[in-house]
């Protein structure tokens, strides 16, 4: 009998010690997980930075990538401080707030609180600072080449301080008054990984600030004001952006899985990856079949292949997932891809046409509008058919009445409200105190050489661009270039001139003494104008006499 109760304590004590290893095992596995899904989430930081740089111009993109670093920075330290406790689950269904364990009833600082709030799961904490500086670095595009770097930090530190943390604790908290996850919310809105709470909140606070700070000066037509089109310097930095940004959304989207190691969970992230790669091709062939369709050039009225539409489309596509990638169909993943690389072309054309918006990598457009349609694709294609939470999740296609989709607008239009509200009162406050919006003169050299001393491309050239209408009478270049001068303390000559829709682009050199205007007498430059004036210009010119457009 005796052998028989120990052999039973040996069994009891071999299962438990089993059981602490597979609990063990269970952990480091989903710390891995978590881990390299926040270090692909961190290659989209890199993504965002070289699609920003190539699609401003040359002059701009020193400050561009400056904007990128900060948000990175600023960021982790404001989330750290503030932002992680106000999304934590404690607090009201409004705003978060650490409830304290035992261990730290008795605070004695500050830190404490914060030793408190991020808990026992540092792997967790990092991700979601990984999602914050995402939401943060959408602003970033949209209001490039004009904006002062302190208005951008200030920026980024309500974004990831306020305006993000409150969305991400509606939502995603287990006691948020629109979280999923909590019986007694007022409404059940399923956003798997945030394409309303990290792409639709940073869409809207671009779409503010872009509209705040005003459009680029040569942006529009000052006489008729037609658009007209600035082409980032490099299509190259585009594409390689947004191959990193498509690389980042894997993890992104799979990061939302919190227990990998579940039964079901790999073969779910499976799907997601599947399913987030249909939604992102799909959305980049719709989006430039379409221009192609549309969009026509010179007098032939030649169909061209828009690279800026496949690069935004695709996009477009992988943010029109992000809500709902778990829990729809292939076939579904499709048209949700599809459907949002048109939501982007209209989007676009809405903001700069009609709003007269000068968003200038279209970032409302692929992250608000297609976050917005990422939530009505969840409430309206959702089939619950790889939920591994207990629950099901079907939208209204699908069975599930029209709950889920209300519950999709509603958190809608809440973010939306929320993010135009804090973001009105932020960059107001910063436009009225004047640090919003750079000089005219540093915007005419170039941001680069006004905020940060110094281009991108040392050795080289910047250009700076003369707007010119049709019927007006061509401008002088000498008068620009002595403003150029007067805003560097240092010469510059212009060494080239070329014709690029209604623009005249003037390559500067600011290693050249004096001005030397190296323009033929007659010359077009813009449809049916030519150079028919000799104005003087400063500085010595080759031919012993004044030259001038």
């Amino acid at each position: 009998m005796q052998s028989i109760r120990e052999s039973h304590d040996e069994l009891n004590a071999l299962r438990n010690e089993t059981r602490l290893a597979l609990t063990a095992l269970e952990v480091a596995i989903d710390t891995t997980f978590s881990l390299f899904a926040a270090l692909f989430i961190f290659f989209m930081q890199a993504g965002f930075a070289l699609l920003e740089a190539g699609s401003v111009r040359s002059q701009s993109v020193a400050d561009i990538l400056m904007k990128n670093v900060i948000d990175v920075g600023v960021g982790s330290l404001t989330w750290f401080l503030i932002g992680y406790m106000l999304s934590a689950g404690g607090g009201s269904p409004f705003i978060g707030w650490p409830t304290l364990s035992i261990k730290y009833q008795n605070v004695t600082s500050p830190f404490d609180a914060i030793d408190a709030a991020h808990g026992d799961k540092p792997a967790k904490y990092l991700l979601s600072y990984m999602y914050a500086v995402t939401a943060a670095t959408i602003v970033s595009g949209a209001i490039a080449e004009r904006t002062q770097q302190r208005a951008y930090i200030l920026s980024s530190i309500a974004v990831t301080g306020l305006v993000y943390p409150c969305v991400v604790h509606w939502l995603w908290s287990h006691n948020g008054w629109l979280s999923y996850s909590n019986p007694h919310a007022v409404q059940h809105a399923f956003d798997f990984a945030g394409g309303g709470v990290v792409h639709l909140t940073g869409g809207v606070v671009a779409l503010v600030a872009a509209r705040v700070v005003g459009p680029r000066k040569e942006r529009f037509d000052t006489q008729t004001h037609r658009l007209l089109k600035l082409r980032g310097h490099s299509s190259t930095l585009v594409v390689l952006g947004c191959f990193l940004l498509w690389v980042g959304w894997m993890g992104f989207n799979m990061s939302a899985i919190s227990q990998i190691s579940a039964p079901g969970a790999a073969m779910l992230a499976g799907k997601t990856a599947v399913r987030t790669t249909l939604a992102g091709g799909a959305g980049s062939l719709s989006a430039v079949t379409a221009m192609r369709c549309t969009c026509t050039i010179g007098p032939m009225q030649t169909s061209v292949w828009s690279l800026e539409a496949a690069c935004n489309g695709l996009l477009a596509g992988l943010v029109s997932i992000t809500a709902s990638a778990p829990v729809v169909s292939d076939w579904s993943a499709l048209v949700i891809g599809a459907i949002g690389g048109i939501i982007y072309l209209g989007a676009s054309s809405l903001v700069a046409s009609v709003l007269r918006v000068d968003d200038v990598v279209d970032a409302f457009a692929v992250h608000g509008a297609c976050g917005l349609w990422s939530l009505i694709a969840a409430g309206s294609f959702a089939d619950g058919e790889d939920s591994i939470s207990g629950t099901t999740v079907r939208g209204a296609l699908h069975g599930g009445g029209g709950t889920l989709l209300v519950a999709e607008l509603l958190a809608a239009c809440c973010i939306v409200a929320w993010s135009v509200l804090l973001a009105t009162v932020t960059f107001g406050l910063l436009q009225h105190r004047g640090w919003m919006r750079i000089s005219d003169d540093f915007e005419m050299v170039g941001i680069d050489i006004g905020e940060l001393g110094r281009t991108a491309y040392q050795g080289g050239h910047f250009s700076a661009a003369l707007p010119i209408s049709t019927g007006d009478p061509i401008p002088t270049v000498a008068r620009r270039i002595s403003q150029v001068e007067a805003s560097t303390g240092s010469p510059a000559a212009v060494v080239e001139a070329v014709r690029v829709d209604n623009l005249v682009g003037i390559t500067l050199n600011e290693l050249t003494t004096g001005v030397q205007l190296q323009l033929d007498e007659g010359q077009e430059l813009v449809e049916g104008l030519a150079v028919s004036e000799v104005a003087s210009a400063p500085g010595p010119h080759p031919q012993g006499q004044d030259q001038a457009l």
